[in-house]
């Protein structure tokens, strides 16, 4: 089954963006959001809500530092965080 954008079909899955998309205050929320964790945490989701609603960023610890895997999400990247950026989940 297939989703319409601008009536071409587009499959229906999960959405990510490179991180060259991805607005520099969401990347830089983002990395200080990752800077709170406790120490010990090595994987963390992310809740990024911009004026198009609430997208998300996965992120891996490689060596001594956090880096975001994924931006996963279908639109408001190229924007700037309006509602914030929470850890949803870690471990």
């Amino acid at each position: 089954m297939d989703q319409f954008l601008n009536g071409t079909p587009q499959p229906i899955g999960v959405i990510t963006v490179p991180t060259t998309s991805v607005h520099l205050d969401i990347q830089e929320q983002v990395r200080k959001s990752l800077a709170g964790l406790p120490s010990g945490q090595t994987m963390a989701v992310l809740n990024v809500t911009t004026g198009k609603g609430i997208n998300l960023a996965v992120a891996h610890k490689l060596n001594q530092h956090f880096e975001v895997v994924a931006y996963v999400g279908k639109s408001g990247w190229d924007q700037p965080v309006e509602g914030g950026v929470s850890v949803s989940f870690s471990r």
